[in-house]
């Protein structure tokens, strides 16, 4: 019998802390499935940006009835609307792509989104202002015209190529720092505007 008893009792143990394993076990499964949500929201969250802020504006078409042909008037409305949505300012920006369809278009539009002063971008250009290193690094994906400028296409490749940027994921050439983007797409001479940030 004392044997019987001993093998028992050690069974017993053994049961226990088996049973005490096996709450273990659930405790660890029970908080790791909440670490693994949160893991994976986690890795989402981190390819999450914000779309802080949209702009859109219209100039008249027929450029004989436009104040003038050395501003984009639409375009800086556009930037106001965006950048007043996002809480923002000019000197926020940390990168640019913008409507670069032609050279006068690249320095318009970087004026017209407050990078430059109205007439000094090409100049701010020339002074080598919009490289990745710069305070504003524009158009690092080289621009519409490296893509050929499909029309269309173009326009919606900017988007895409902020966001990989944002993300640190960029498509080329890395901005040496990428917290608030901004993308500036312009159609049919200017007509249309549109600014997100």
């Amino acid at each position: 019998k004392p044997d019987l008893i001993a093998a028992l009792e050690k069974t017993a143990r053994q049961a226990q802390r088996a049973g005490q394993i096996i709450h273990r076990i659930r405790a660890f499964v029970k908080r790791s499935e909440p670490q693994r949500q949160q893991a994976q929201a986690r890795a989402i969250i981190d390819d999450a940006v914000e779309l802080a802020g949209i702009g859109h504006s219209v100039e008249r078409l027929p450029e004989n009835v436009r104040p003038n042909m050395h501003d984009l008037m639409a375009g800086k409305n556009a930037a106001a609307k965006a950048y007043r949505e996002a809480g923002i300012n000019p000197s926020d920006i940390d990168l640019a792509e913008v409507h670069d369809c032609f050279t006068i278009n690249q320095i318009m539009s970087t004026e017209a989104l407050g990078l430059s002063d109205d007439g000094r971008a090409g100049y701010d250009y020339l002074d080598g202002r919009f490289t990745r290193d710069e305070r504003v690094a524009g158009n690092l994906s080289g621009g519409l015209k490296s893509k050929g400028h499909p029309v269309g296409a173009t326009g919606a490749s900017m988007h895409p190529l902020i966001y990989k940027q944002l993300i640190g994921e960029p498509i080329g050439v890395a901005a040496k720092k990428a917290d608030i983007g901004v993308a500036f797409n312009v159609g049919g001479s200017a007509v249309t505007n549109c600014v997100t940030v």
